[in-house]
């Protein structure tokens, strides 16, 4: 497939890149994501340190949300001339807002406003169809009393507005702007914590294999597992149905933990093999798959993990692609992998 077939419409993260950033925060959490970034992209990988930071007891912290750019970077268009144009979306987290011009815009690429409030990791490119959560209509549907949106064009909007909107922009149908559940005990919502398209037709969903299940411990665990497999198997029927080849990766269950940053809550955390990093250049195509490190969580899991990540370089490997796997554990803690927390430019030239 060429690049042209792409035309008009949203880039899709399989497409050749010309950029990746990072934040610096990231050095904290995932130092070793960094590390192979710089390795593989050389100058084309850069660390953004912008920080507004905010006061906590009289002492100076970062802005955690900064870390996750790609729920702030621009969203890229190509026109029916094969121009890039790009377009940066609304959000309720004021530095965000403040941030989002600063996230590697293009030389000579115009930049629009799309007045919806939206995280791009809820939206991904499949060929010709756009997929999204129904995050994006809910997050639209009611009065926010924030003047700065409201200046920007922001206002409820329903179901079929944001959609015939994002229509408009992405130069789509309505009826190729595919609405699709969120993930039973995933908090963001976003459908990249569940779908990786690696070509115009090819589509990556995990698995959530017995032998996986079978070693929970808790009931709380295991119903959320069954669900969860359940849930992914509907969608791989969903896209198998249209006519996708649906690459099935096994992952390990949704692990129940504490909740970081508040006392007597819990998250259930994933390590999916969706949430994969994609760097294609016009030299070669790698992926950047985030692994857990299961030390302390018994010898079977241990085992399981090492099969599961074995079956990701033989699959992907076979599909051409050269993987990475790279240590995820810190990240998921915070709900989120590689792909929430890189921003992407593509290559104007793939389009000309």
């Amino acid at each position: 497939m060429t690049d042209s077939q792409w035309l008009p419409g949203p880039v899709p993260d399989y497409a050749r890149l010309s950029a990746v950033m990072t934040h610096a925060q990231l050095d904290v959490m995932a130092p070793d994501l960094q590390n192979l970034l710089s390795d593989l992209l050389g100058d084309r990988f850069f660390i953004e340190e912008y920080d507004p930071g905010y006061e906590l007891l009289g002492e100076h912290v970062e802005d955690a949300v900064l870390l996750w750019m790609r729920d702030y970077q621009l969203l890229y268009v190509v026109n029916a001339e094969g121009e890039l144009e790009g377009w940066r979306y609304l959000s309720s987290e004021p530095n965000r807002v403040h941030y989002r011009s600063q996230v590697l815009p293009l030389d000579d690429v115009p930049i629009h406003v799309l007045p919806l409030i939206h995280e791009n990791g809820n939206l991904l490119v499949a060929g010709r169809n756009i997929l999204i959560s129904n995050n994006i209509i809910e997050e639209n549907a009611s009065e926010i009393d924030n003047e700065e949106l409201r200046t920007e064009g922001f206002r409820p909007r329903t179901a079929n507005e944001v959609i015939e909107l994002l229509a408009r922009v992405l130069q789509r149908s309505p009826n190729e702007i595919w609405i699709l559940p969120c993930m039973p005990g995933e908090r963001t919502g976003h459908v990249d914590l569940y779908l990786l398209p690696i070509s115009d037709d090819m589509i990556v969903i995990p698995q959530i294999e017995p032998e996986g299940i079978a070693l929970l411990e808790t009931k709380s665990e295991i119903r959320l597992a069954r669900a969860d497999a359940a849930f992914l198997d509907r969608q791989a029927a969903f896209f198998e149905q249209r006519h996708y080849k649906v690459i099935r990766l096994p992952m390990l269950p949704g692990l129940i933990a504490p909740e970081p940053e508040q006392e007597n809550a819990c998250d259930a955390l994933y390590y999916s093999p969706a949430n994969s990093l994609l760097l294609h250049t016009s030299e070669r195509k790698d992926i950047v798959m985030p692994t857990f490190d299961p030390c302390g969580f018994g010898f079977e899991l241990e085992a399981l993990v090492k099969k599961y990540e074995q079956r990701w370089r033989d699959v992907m490997g076979e599909l051409g692609w050269t993987v990475y796997l790279v240590d995820a554990t810190d990240l998921g803690r915070y709900l989120g992998l590689f792909r929430c927390v890189t921003a992407m430019v593509p290559d104007p030239s793939s389009f000309r």
